[in-house]
């Protein structure tokens, strides 16, 4: 930047007019110019398991931009931050972008070919050594329905194994066995349009305005204006917008679970 140019900045007429042009788009109208996309890519958003609707910008071949899906019923065209911000992971500098093979102890860039070559070999050693059974996979919880229907087909099918479970199972695995002791099903009972009609919400360790953003939204939609109930050791964002907070010492929340449902029933019952 030459030193007029600088100068022209720093009293402030260069507006910078090119940069932040802005151009018609037929989906979602004004966009940078700079970043106008050639289409737009239909999807869900990978980060947490609220499951919002989106649409990734492409141009020339790369993502260029991200915006919320106006007809999806979870975020209705909105995102949080990390949403808005989900095709720049693409090309962050701690991004891996060829697969990696451990040789002589280094882990060494590869291609896809060698990849799957490797990764095969190693199954069907194991396999011819230790029995069917000794090879087992772990899937991720950000998966999509139609993911994890080819991901467990591959298993059963492709590597005749029955050793095959869901990190959503793991990390869910109590609060599944309370559904399933409580209510004869393994999900929850609750839906998202239980926000907008309730009349109190508790939420307990749940810090929805950091890590679930979107929620907020289906509660702001709530024309009772609920009572929020807050339970939680830290004092969160959540915390702060809670008609009552309740800030429990850690590991004493089965105590108090205990509690309220004997304090339920005996009100319940007349004692």
């Amino acid at each position: 930047m030459s030193l007029i140019q600088k100068t022209k900045a720093f009293l402030g007429f260069d507006i910078k007019e090119d940069k932040y042009a802005l151009v018609d788009d037929p989906i979602f109208g004004k966009v940078a110019k700079d970043k106008a996309p050639d289409k737009w890519v239909r999807t869900t958003c990978g980060y947490c398991g609220v499951g919002c609707g989106m649409y990734i910008g492409v141009k020339a071949g790369k993502a260029v931009y991200s915006k919320g899906d106006p007809l999806h019923s979870v975020n209705f065209g909105t995102l949080c931050p990390k949403g808005l911000s989900e095709h720049t992971m693409i090309y962050a500098d701690s991004r891996v972008e060829a697969p990696l093979i451990r040789k002589n102890g280094e882990l060494t860039p590869s291609t896809w070919e060698e990849t799957f070559k490797h990764t095969s070999d190693e199954f069907k050693r194991i396999q011819e050594a230790h029995g069917k059974g000794a090879v087992a996979v772990i899937s991720t919880g950000q998966l999509l329905t139609e993911d994890f229907y080819a991901l467990g087909k591959f298993v059963q099918l492709g590597l005749e194994t029955n050793n095959f479970d869901g990190n959503t199972t793991l990390c869910m695995s109590s609060a599944v066995m309370g559904y399933k002791q409580t209510f004869g099903s393994d999900g929850p009972t609750g839906c998202y349009e239980d926000f907008e009609k309730a009349d109190v919400i508790m939420l307990i360790g749940a810090n929805i305005a950091d890590n679930h953003p979107i929620l907020k939204l289906h509660i702001a939609k709530n024309p009772k204006t609920p009572k929020i109930i807050v339970i939680d050791p830290r004092k969160s964002k959540t915390a702060q917008m809670a008609d009552i907070f309740v800030p429990l010492k850690p590991r004493s929340d089965l105590a108090l679970d205990q509690w309220s449902l004997l304090h339920h029933f005996s009100t319940r019952m007349g004692r």
